[in-house]
């Protein structure tokens, strides 16, 4: 069984973060949201994305839980973060655009594309999702596990070897993260794996526009990036095998901890 992973490291869990009133008001609640959303983005936990060919939407509801608090994370954003309490805008720059991006940053210039990280040399996925941030991968890494919510659907919901292509393909009625066939480029016989980004080039294109782009947009209606995240936290499974410390998102399959290069 062939499997795609994200390993995303981090903060405390965000059941332990406690609100230090029941009433909060302005920025109060604001610096409590942020708190919420820094401890997910820090939280010591695994994205193991493993594909199991009897499923029918392999990794729909984690990357509906995922992608939701990204909705509502660019609704509190607004215009460049204007307004915010500082917490609140350092947590929600961070989710949008990762470590280091978020003073800002322009919502649509992030939307006109694929990040140009994922074009360079060492666009290597297993070091890309499968890591957590580390200056021992020569310097200062692109991209990491948890480096931010769209780069973690990249890596939910990019195809990986071509064994996973044929599967999907044969079967005419799977989807990966509610993308079928022709959205998801599973006709393609390559994939995003370890050998860097040109042998994935359509699936990581095909996957930013269908699956990361819309998630994207303003999440709209009443629901709250609380709620939201209570949602994803909920999303998280069992611990990972040998590792105790990392939880489980998406299908479980897992019997190993470097499986992570499509």
């Amino acid at each position: 069984m062939l499997r795609s992973c994200l390993l995303l490291c981090a903060l405390p869990p965000l059941h332990r973060m406690m609100l230090s009133h029941r009433c909060i008001r302005g920025q109060e609640r604001d610096r409590v949201v942020g708190m919420k959303l820094l401890s997910w983005i820090a939280m010591v936990s695994v994205l193991w994305v493993a594909i199991r060919v009897e499923t029918k939407d392999h990794n729909g509801e984690a990357y509906q839980a995922l992608c939701q608090v990204l909705r509502e994370a660019v609704k509190k954003w607004g215009d460049r973060g204007t307004g915010l309490s500082g917490s609140l805008k350092k947590a929600l720059g961070k989710t949008i655009f990762g470590k280091g991006h978020g003073d800002g940053q322009d919502l649509e210039k992030l939307r006109e594309g694929l990040p140009g990280d994922y074009r360079k040399e060492g666009a290597n996925r297993e070091l890309f999702c499968g890591s957590p941030y580390s200056s021992e991968y020569g310097g200062n890494p692109a991209r990491w596990s948890g480096h931010s919510a769209p780069h973690d659907l990249l890596c939910l919901c990019t195809l990986g070897e071509a064994v996973w292509l044929t599967s999907l393909r044969r079967s005419g009625t799977e989807k990966l993260c509610a993308q079928d066939v022709t959205a998801g480029k599973l006709d393609s016989q390559m994939g995003w794996v370890s050998d860097d980004y040109e042998d994935g080039e359509s699936q990581l294109i095909a996957t930013w526009f269908n699956v990361t782009l819309p998630c994207l947009n303003d999440g709209g209606g009443a629901e709250s990036l609380t709620s939201a995240l209570q949602k994803f936290k909920e999303k998280l499974g069992v611990p990972a095998p040998g590792t105790p410390a990392y939880r489980i998102l998406g299908e479980v399959g897992v019997t190993g901890s470097t499986t992570c290069s499509g």
